[in-house]
C-alpha cells in the first residue's frame, strides 16, 4: 500500500500545481468560487452509505419515521457544504513573508490573510460585521499542516522543510476547512510566484574560538592587528 499512497500524493501534486498554475501566481488573490472545490472526506463517504441503506430500509418497510430521519439528515449534510464554502470564500491572502532558515531546518513562512475581503463600496461597519472563520488548514506541499482561526487581518506561520541552501522557489500551498461537521473538505490552492533564501547549514561541533581557548589555558592568543586578531587557523 506505501506505492500507491505515494502514487496518490504524485497525482495530487500535480493536479495542485496545474490548478494554481490555471489560478495565476501573483499575490495578493482573492479566493472566488471558481478557485474553491469540494469534495466528501471518508467520513462523509460513509455516512453517504449508511443513508442510502436507510432509504432503502424504510421503503421496504414503508417506514416514515426512519424515511424522514434520512432525509434530515441528508439535508444537514448538504447544508454544512453551504456553510464550509462560506467559511473559505473570499479570504484575502495578501502575501507570503519568509524567516531565516538553514539548509536542513524547517523554513518558517508568514502567510499574510486577511478575513474580510475589501467591500466594492465605501461601508462603515465593514469590519464590524466581519465574520469569523473557524477551523481553517494551512499546508505547503511536502510541509507540515497547520491549524488556527482567523479573524479579521492576521499573520499565520506554516513550516516547509529545506534541504539544500541557495534560493528556493515556494511550492504551492493549499488553503482547507472540514468545518463544520467533517463531511466535506473545501479547500484552494494557491502558488506564490516567489523565491526564498537558504543559509548554509551551520558547523555541527565546531572548534572553540580563540579567546575561549585562552581563557582556559591562560594564554594569549591575540595575533595580529584589527580585523586578523583573534581568528583561528583555516
Amino acid at each position: 500500500m506505501a506505492w500507491l499512497s505515494a502514487r496518490i500524493e504524485t497525482l495530487r501534486g500535480r493536479f495542485a500545481r496545474k490548478l494554481a498554475t490555471r489560478a495565476g501566481r501573483a499575490l495578493p488573490t482573492l479566493l472566488v468560487q471558481r478557485r474553491l472545490f469540494v469534495l466528501p472526506t471518508r467520513f462523509g463517504l460513509g455516512l453517504a452509505v449508511m443513508l442510502f441503506v436507510c432509504v432503502l430500509g424504510a421503503l421496504n418497510y414503508n417506514n416514515n419515521m426512519a424515511l424522514a430521519f434520512a432525509f434530515v439528515f441528508s439535508a444537514l449534510a448538504f447544508l454544512s457544504a453551504h456553510i464550509g464554502h462560506s467559511n473559505l470564500l473570499k479570504i484575502n491572502i495578501l502575501g507570503v513573508r519568509p524567516l531565516a532558515a538553514h539548509a536542513g531546518q524547517s523554513l518558517p513562512l508568514q502567510l499574510l490573510l486577511d478575513a474580510n475581503a475589501a467591500p466594492s463600496a465605501p461601508q462603515r461597519d465593514f469590519a464590524a460585521n466581519a465574520v469569523p472563520r473557524n477551523c481553517l488548514r494551512a499546508q505547503f506541499e511536502n510541509g507540515e499542516l497547520h491549524q488556527f482561526d482567523l479573524t479579521g487581518a492576521q499573520t499565520v506561520i506554516v513550516s516547509l522543510p529545506t534541504q539544500r541552501r541557495g534560493w528556493l522557489e515556494l511550492p504551492p500551498f493549499t488553503l482547507s476547512t472540514r468545518w463544520p461537521f467533517g463531511l466535506f473538505e473545501i479547500w484552494s490552492y494557491v502558488w506564490p510566484e516567489q523565491k526564498v533564501l537558504v543559509y548554509p547549514a551551520l558547523e555541527v561541533d565546531p572548534p572553540k574560538l580563540p579567546h575561549d581557548q585562552a581563557r582556559f589555558s591562560g594564554r594569549s592568543v591575540q595575533k595580529g592587528d584589527e580585523d586578523l586578531r583573534n581568528l583561528r587557523d583555516f
